[in-house]
């Protein structure tokens, strides 16, 4: 009882937390727990005390009372016998048995998906670069979160919310389509080899880059395990170092700024390596913004939680701002490029509380941004040529300056060159779709 006033049901987050922990994470975990919530026990001895005490067969038709008690928990069991066709005790109503089938429930897949993390991270890739000069030391990728291109002044919005991407040199694409309008999915479509159908977690861009001599980090500030997280997860423990904010899923309703991983990334930065390459996933624009700017907006459009959408993008853009100062800080060659997930589609668009939430329906949930920039860039590039994430390994290599047989290097992305097949994306179905076949987001800003 102590611990659930404190911390609340014992969902997945929870069980992470305590399956991880340390034993000064332990004593924290307990430090935390307000000596006054053991108070809250006594009703339960008493009561407990009361009932050992009772005689019942002492009632008026004790029988029926009984049986009327003996309904009313387990009325909860009953019903999901008849809807899922199974009966189990911990269906039953009562706090403990349910809180109890929680915790189990989530404590075995913990267990699976440790699991099925170490099982992926052992399987050996298939990758044979060839050496090739590269042009810097360091190499930055920040990958964002939820971020639709038109909601930045850089790609024309109203706001000033890019000031570093709009004031710096280097390629802004103007029509980035991500590989699909959900971050697992997308993420793995682009960070990974694809062959006949299927994801190759084994060969990603951390297993390559190493493999082209990179030191490799990952920093994230999403979740380390879930079902919507360990895919990506698999990705990223291949580094040789990586930091996870969060232990368990993303947590929506959790305040973790994506500054908080600047120490850490200045770290990383800083290490004397020939050859680095630093990856940075965002929570950044994840509904609900209010969230990551902790309620707070300088720029008003339609509703607060456009609002603090409009101010997380700025927030992203001052960590690039950050991070770019980081770099040159190092006294290193180097380029940072960022791009998003997947972008948002608008809900309740025409009214005071109008959003924008997942959808894989409209043009907006895969338009999102990507920029280069670097420590010799000297001019702005606009490249408007339809670029897909479907191909993000065919861009990436060519940034980089690593090339390996299985990756296709035929059209020069970094150009404004037109590149073939840069048209389809990936629906929540997992079936595949043209991207100019989608109708627009027709809301206004």
């Amino acid at each position: 009882m102590p611990m659930a006033l404190t911390y609340g049901e014992p969902d997945f987050n929870a069980v992470v937390n305590i399956y991880q922990a340390s034993v000064q994470e332990s004593g924290e975990f307990l430090k935390a727990i307000p000596w006054f919530y053991s108070l809250s026990i006594l009703p339960g001895i008493l009561l407990t005390i009361t009932a050992l005490s009772f005689k019942i067969e002492k009632l008026k038709y004790s029988r029926c009372y009984v049986l009327i008690i003996i309904v009313y928990f387990c009325a909860p069991g009953i019903k999901s016998y008849f809807k899922y066709g199974n009966l189990s005790e911990f269906n039953i109503g009562l706090p403990i048995f349910r809180a109890s089938n929680e915790a189990v429930e989530n404590y075995r897949q913990v267990l699976a998906d440790q699991t099925l993390l170490r099982q992926q991270v052992a399987v050996v890739d298939s990758w044979d670069p060839k050496p090739r000069a590269t042009a810097y030391q360091l190499y930055i990728l920040v990958i964002g979160e939820s971020v639709r291109s038109d909601y930045l002044q850089a790609y024309g919005f109203k706001a000033d919310n890019t000031a570093f991407m709009s004031s710096s040199f280097g390629v802004i694409f103007s029509n980035y389509i991500s590989a699909a309008s959900s971050t697992m999915t997308s993420l793995l479509n682009s960070l990974t080899l694809g062959r006949n159908g299927q994801h190759e977690t084994n060969n990603n861009i951390i297993t390559l880059a190493k493999k082209s001599g990179f030191a490799t980090y990952w920093y994230s500030n999403q979740g380390l395990l879930g079902s919507g997280e360990t895919p990506v997860s698999i990705i990223a423990m291949n580094a040789d170092k990586n930091i996870f904010l969060k232990k368990g899923d993303y947590q929506e309703d959790s305040y973790i700024p994506d500054s908080n991983m600047l120490a850490g990334i200045r770290d990383g930065i800083n290490e004397k390596r020939p050859l680095k390459l630093v990856i940075i996933h965002l929570i950044g624009s994840h509904p609900r913004a209010c969230t990551r700017t902790n309620n707070k907006y300088s720029f008003f459009s339609q509703s607060k939680e456009i609002s603090c959408y409009i101010e997380s993008i700025n927030q992203t853009d001052k960590l690039l701002s950050d991070i770019a100062g980081m770099a040159k800080a190092s006294g290193e060659r180097w380029s940072m490029m960022y791009f998003a997930d997947h972008g948002l589609s608008f809900e309740n668009s025409d009214t005071s509380y109008a959003r924008l939430h997942h959808d894989d329906r409209f043009k907006q949930n895969y338009t999102v941004p990507m920029f280069i920039t670097s420590s010799d860039s000297r001019e702005n590039k606009v490249i408007d040529q339809p670029r897909s994430g479907l191909h993000f390994l065919s861009l990436f290599t060519q940034w980089t300056g690593i090339k390996d047989r299985l990756i296709d290097d035929t059209c020069d992305m970094l150009s404004n060159a037109r590149c073939e097949n840069q048209d389809t994306v990936i629906k929540f179905n997992l079936e595949r779709a043209a991207f100019s076949s989608l109708p627009e987001d027709v809301a206004a800003h």
